[in-house]
């Protein structure tokens, strides 16, 4: 039985029992039944909450307390940039494979901050390595690559993002949410927009055309902006818009 703990002392004792134990799948679920009270702390109490962690043996306590700190209203971005990359550096990668869903979610969600701040190029780095520790193989995707080629070209940098463009991909880390489909959108939306940017056509040419060809319920923002920059590449590189495949027909329709 998941039980909701009164306070955060009650919600750090158990955090310290289950990690001992290395009952992590537990440890995921229970804290995902105290969202709500993590979600009432201020600032100051989900830090004090942060430092009396230690990351490598809690990642999942770390990885609640600073999801609830990233949705604050108001935050010090240069702190949470430090309490981000430290996170990152010593995650247990064992502990956040069962709470992909939550892992996901903080990054995601330090994207949006950082770009409110005016600090993508700050995030850059702190993503990069994220991915490097989350995926499993550099040919599988996550839904954080998304957000790093976003952060790029936000930051007008983009040679970051290059290496894990210019990698193919064969499979697909899945976080188990509705979104799964729109990051894989974003992706290669973005991705598109990279290499547009830096005039490799044909390589923009394709990642639009995934963008286009990804199955969906219905056709979204992204994928006719995907197809308008389509076209526009198309023109661009061949002159004309070549238009015959079934992803076309359909974003067109």
């Amino acid at each position: 039985k998941v039980n909701r703990c009164a306070n955060m002392d009650q919600l750090m004792k158990s955090i310290l029992k289950h990690s001992e134990d290395r009952n992590y799948i537990t440890l995921a679920e229970f804290l995902q039944s105290n969202v709500e009270l993590l979600g009432k702390q201020d600032s100051q109490s989900l830090d004090n909450f942060v430092e009396a962690l230690d990351v490598s043996k809690q990642s999942l306590g770390v990885l609640a307390a600073l999801c609830a700190k990233v949705q604050l209203p108001s935050l010090d971005f240069q702190q949470l940039l430090g309490q981000v990359t430290t996170f990152t550096t010593f995650f247990d990668g064992e502990q956040v494979t069962h709470a992909r869903a939550t892992f996901a979610s903080l990054y995601h969600q330090f994207t949006k901050v950082a770009v409110q701040h005016n600090k993508a190029l700050c995030a850059v780095n702190v993503m990069r390595l994220a991915i490097d520790r989350y995926r499993e193989l550099p040919t599988k995707l996550t839904s954080l690559h998304a957000d790093l080629a976003q952060l790029c070209l936000v930051a007008k940098c983009v040679k970051p993002v290059l290496p894990y463009l210019d990698q193919d991909i064969d499979d697909f880390i899945l976080e188990g949410i509705p979104s799964d489909s729109e990051h894989i959108l974003r992706y290669y939306y973005y991705g598109g927009m990279v290499y547009t940017l830096i005039r490799r056509y044909q390589r923009a040419l394709l990642f639009y055309t995934v963008c286009l060809a990804t199955p969906t319920s219905a056709i979204s923002a992204i994928m006719l902006e995907a197809f308008k920059k389509y076209v526009l590449v198309s023109l661009l590189k061949q002159g004309k818009v070549c238009n015959k495949t079934k992803c076309l027909q359909r974003t067109v329709k």
